[in-house]
């Protein structure tokens, strides 16, 4: 969500969203937890549902699919555009990071 303020969370990091910081340091392989995860976002499993903002799947059928996309954050700038629209960050896809993925796979 462009429009989410910045957390202010300390001293503990240990979140999903900085653990998926430290993804794009390294080869997706080497952290299979991502795998696990994106396998229990494939099974629609309630507890990991939990850890996103919104599930579109929620009480539904599960995803057939899914993939990680790479994106490049930054600040809105003061007074752009983005900042009068209420956005915190702009961002933009840099690049495929794990191709799309199903539980036959």
């Amino acid at each position: 969500d462009l429009s989410r303020r910045p957390a202010w969370i300390s001293p503990y990091h240990y979140r999903l969203d900085w653990l998926m910081w430290f993804l794009p340091f390294g080869d997706s392989r080497r952290n299979p937890w991502l795998y696990h995860l994106l396998g229990k976002l494939l099974a629609n499993d309630p507890a990991v549902s939990r850890l996103i903002q919104h599930n579109p799947f929620a009480g539904d059928a599960p995803p057939k699919y899914v993939r990680a996309e790479l994106f490049l954050y930054q600040y809105a700038s003061p007074g752009s555009a983005e900042a009068r629209a209420g956005q915190w960050w702009t961002r933009r896809r840099v690049r495929s990071f794990i191709a799309p993925t199903s539980l036959a796979q």
